[in-house]
């Protein structure tokens, strides 16, 4: 038996190594996570994988292969007694730490039950369930559920420090929409215009580059008009140019996106090159839809990456009864909200999210709910 330990990021990374060293029939003896130091003096801990696995050759082939040597089959013999001895090891750390599990205080197992009903990240979960677990043992006290929410707000606060959270701050003249198709940007940037207008008194003006879908340019169009507004469609990077530079002694100008297959890279490079500016300060908000898959949320995300994205602004948030991956893409990502929108009502559907809320929503507060 030749075991070997691999040290690796993930568990795909580790599974292409051990393919490449020890071949198609390998297998996966034990796993552990660990940490490892890095940054500046070793402050940082970036959490890595430890993979034991091993292959067996066969044993009953090479004896009756007259060129294998009688103490190489011994030898395999005994490694694989060892790898016996070494499965029961771990068959028993296993079973310790079920007993462990088993025999924690109440006060504990109710707080990792609570981390789990949050639905928040499995990295997260994790990190948490060490931090709780040593503030329990260090003050030691009878937890009310009050107590368990309040450190795990805290704990919350802490990994949100420096995202940004709110709308539009009116720091930055362009506010630009991008995402997939059907997420709603449209019916969301005239919402975001209404608040500007109603709300804010400030004189805006939209542009779009969604020239793939005449309803969208018409729907905007509508928009458009009822608050007075000017438009231009832009169908390359100089009319794009043309049409911040006429609007530019407006407060604010929308930009309208086409929402074409992200999967496809061109695409996304077209997007980016014809919406390019770089004389005047923009914020983007990417817009995901509450009701697509975790998956393909990060899938999206990922493809969106080279935009300079701000801030989220999640949609259809009315159309599930579900929210842990506003969660997910935020400490994944590390991204705050700007908006969430919960109906297709022009101007009243949609609710600027700030730190406190997007807690409530983790939390699962009642006053999450809109």
């Amino acid at each position: 038996m030749k075991v070997k330990k691999f040290t690796v990021n993930t568990m795909a990374e580790g599974l292409e190594r051990i393919r490449k060293d020890l071949g198609p029939d390998a297998m996966i003896l034990q796993t552990k996570k660990t940490k490892k130091a890095t940054g500046f003096l070793g402050l940082f801990k970036k959490e890595q994988l430890e993979i034991m696995a091993g292959v067996d050759p066969d044993v009953k082939q090479q004896a009756s292969d007259p060129q294998t040597p009688s103490g190489e089959i011994e030898n395999m013999q005994q490694i694989i007694t060892q790898l016996k001895e070494v499965k029961g090891l771990i068959k028993e750390k296993r079973d310790d730490l079920h007993i462990q599990a088993e025999t924690m205080p109440t006060d504990v197992k109710r707080m990792i039950e609570r981390l789990h009903n949050m639905e928040l990240p499995p990295f997260l979960i994790n990190e948490m369930t060490d931090h709780l677990l040593a503030r329990w043992y260090k003050e030691s006290e009878q937890l009310r559920d009050s107590k368990v929410t309040e450190w795990i707000e805290e704990y919350l606060n802490s990994k949100l420090t420096g995202l940004s959270f709110g709308g539009i701050t009116y720091n930055n003249q362009l506010i630009k929409l991008i995402g997939p198709t059907g997420v709603g940007k449209t019916t969301t940037i005239a919402k975001l215009a209404a608040e500007a207008v109603l709300k804010h008194k400030k004189q805006v003006a939209f542009i779009t580059t969604d020239t793939y879908r005449i309803a969208a340019i018409e729907q905007l169009r509508t928009y458009a008009n009822i608050f007075h507004a000017p438009i231009e469609v832009c169908y390359s990077a100089e009319d794009y140019q043309q049409a911040v530079e006429k609007f530019a002694h407006y407060d604010v100008i929308f930009i309208d996106t086409a929402g074409r297959n992200y999967r496809l890279e061109e695409n996304i490079k077209e997007l980016s090159s014809v919406t390019k500016t770089t004389d005047f300060p923009t914020e983007t908000f990417l817009v995901l839809s509450l009701t697509a898959k975790v998956e393909d949320m990060k899938e999206i995300y990922e493809q969106f990456i080279g935009m300079d994205i701000d801030r989220f602004l999640f949609t259809k948030m009315d159309e599930t009864s579900s929210l842990h991956a506003v969660g997910e893409m935020v400490f994944h990502y590390q991204k705050g909200i700007a908006y969430m929108t919960n109906g297709q009502e022009v101007p009243e559907d949609l609710q600027e999210m700030t730190k406190e809320n997007f807690l409530d929503i983790v939390l699962k507060k009642d006053s999450a709910h809109v």
